[in-house]
């Protein structure tokens, strides 16, 4: 669902994880919202992905080949992916939805790219999901882990698969 009235900021900040709790978590699914509707999702996505990803990220790469994020002061894990990576995801799937979609809605959607408004002519990189918890060489610590909740444009419910195609 989208987060985009100050009740729903104040759900996602009430939903908390609860550190007396072994894995409190907090997940999300998410594939690139549109700027300037939702900014949580996208301050999330700033505070777990490296420079490399988006110049004002925060995080840190932390896997040589699969997009893995991560931001040790924030406590925050993140897969944010562009690639396609299930079998599923073929190019005759990518050239029918490039067919029946709107640029903006397949940039979005299929290649996890932030788009500026309904024209879509403007793109910056995206993803899909992140948690928090204990980091490589710290797995004594009882830490609280969360990740995303789905925070795109639209005001209801809804689920989605993450989608990701080569840039």
């Amino acid at each position: 669902m989208a987060f985009i009235s100050e009740a729903s900021r104040r759900l996602w900040e009430e939903l908390t994880p609860v550190p007396t709790r072994r894995n409190s978590i907090r997940f999300i699914d998410s594939y690139a919202g549109i700027e300037n509707e939702s900014d949580l999702l996208l301050g999330l996505y700033k505070l777990a992905v490296s420079p490399d990803e988006h110049p004002d990220g925060q995080g840190e790469r932390i896997h040589a080949t699969l997009p893995i994020f991560a931001n040790r002061a924030a406590r925050i894990f993140c897969y944010w992916d562009h690639q396609p990576r299930m079998p599923w995801q073929t190019p005759e799937y990518y050239a029918a939805q490039r067919r029946i979609l709107r640029p903006s809605t397949y940039l979005r959607l299929h290649e996890n790219r932030w788009v500026v408004g309904s024209s879509g002519s403007s793109t910056r990189s995206c993803g899909t999901v992140a948690w928090t918890g204990p980091i490589a060489g710290r797995s004594r610590a009882r830490a609280c882990m969360w990740a995303w909740m789905r925070a795109s444009s639209t005001t209801r419910p809804r689920s989605r698969p993450c989608g990701g195609t080569a840039t």
